[in-house]
């Protein structure tokens, strides 16, 4: 009887479920990156969005490591759609519906009518610090 419960204690102590991995994989927290150029060797220019855990986020262009803010405020979510206010547009709400895809994330627009959010839309890949080397 001791072995039985001894076994019924150690599953419920280290079982295990696929789904507990799940949000910890998607997560729009962190910094996500958008080739803008046709041909690496010309044009070294990388859009890179930042969400990070306080609910702030920067949208910039990297050209040959030199970063310039595009763009950045606040978000909040609510499932899979995101509301971001900024500095550039602050009383105009932009809403967009996210999408995680194959180690990425596609924002796709559902409103907003701040002209210096709408390089936002499209496919971001997670970002790595060695991506333009």
């Amino acid at each position: 009887m001791k072995k039985i419960l001894v076994i019924v204690m150690l599953i419920f102590a280290f079982g295990y479920s696929d789904d507990e991995t799940e949000p910890s994989e998607n997560t729009i927290v962190g910094k996500w990156s958008k080739d803008e150029s046709k041909e690496r060797e010309i044009n070294q220019s990388l859009l890179v969005v930042e969400f990070t855990n306080d609910g702030k986020f920067t949208l910039s262009v990297d050209v040959i490591f030199e970063p310039k803010i595009l763009d950045e405020g606040s978000y909040s979510i609510d499932g899979n759609e995101i509301e971001i206010v900024s500095g550039q547009c602050e009383i105009i709400k932009g809403k967009y519906r996210f999408e995680f895809k194959n180690n990425g994330v596609e924002f796709i627009l559902k409103e907003d009518e701040c002209e210096a959010r709408e390089y936002l839309v499209g496919f971001y890949e997670k970002y790595t610090e060695t991506i333009l080397k």
